[in-house]
């Protein structure tokens, strides 16, 4: 109930999701199905992270190695499981260069 697309404004549109990681993929394709379903024409993925490939070695609870679909997938086979049109993810090195200023983990993307 969290996520309620409205028909008369997806129809035949071209929408873009932004989110900030792709953990198992499930909510991820969830949503794609929903606003394809609400009648969006395409659904193209930003993802504010590089791609989760590894658990947290420093206690924060996530999947285990094996439930990562990052771990599973490259970028284009991940696109076709969540049948978006695109996915984009943004570059571990970029990150690193966004976040210089803050000492951040990034075990859990490279």
């Amino acid at each position: 109930l969290k996520l309620n697309p409205m028909p008369d404004v997806l129809a035949g549109k071209s929408v873009v999701v932004v989110d900030d990681s792709i953990v198992r993929g499930n909510t991820s394709r969830k949503l794609v199905k929903m606003l394809k379903d609400a009648g969006a024409r395409e659904v193209h993925l930003r993802i504010s992270s590089a791609p989760v490939k590894h658990p947290c070695f420093y206690g924060i609870d996530m999947s285990e190695r094996d439930e990562l679909i990052a771990n599973h997938m490259n970028p284009e086979q991940l696109r076709e499981w969540l049948q978006c049109d695109s996915l984009v993810y943004l570059d571990a090195g970029d990150m690193q260069a966004i976040a210089s200023n803050h000492r951040a983990c990034a075990a859990c993307f490279t």
